[in-house]
């Protein structure tokens, strides 16, 4: 049917157009105040939420932390994450998460 069609032209056009081979490990990187490093993994195309993927001074992992879409921390406290988020016109806001460690 016409869905079928319309699926193995859209796979046509997407196998002709060029991609990386590879993509980076993480996008960024955070220090919060226990002087953790919080590193977020590289988002692909059309994934959602981001992960942050946290470690003590160490190196050792101590566990992840998701995110909302339009969410990008800036400062982690002891118990909060305060960053800025955009709403649906662009438009800028700066809440505060509460953080519970275990």
């Amino acid at each position: 049917g016409p869905n079928a069609e319309i699926r193995a032209q859209l796979e046509a056009v997407r196998a002709e157009v060029p991609h990386a081979l590879t993509v980076p490990f993480f996008s960024a990187v955070l220090g919060d105040d226990a002087r953790n490093t919080w590193v977020r993994g590289y988002q692909l195309p059309g994934e959602s939420s981001p992960r942050w993927t946290v470690f003590d001074p160490d190196g050792r992992m101590l566990g992840s932390v998701q995110v909302p879409d339009d969410f990008t921390p800036s400062h982690v406290g002891e118990d909060f994450v305060l960053g800025v988020r955009r709403d649906e016109v662009d438009v800028e806001r700066v809440p505060m998460y509460a953080l519970e460690r275990e």
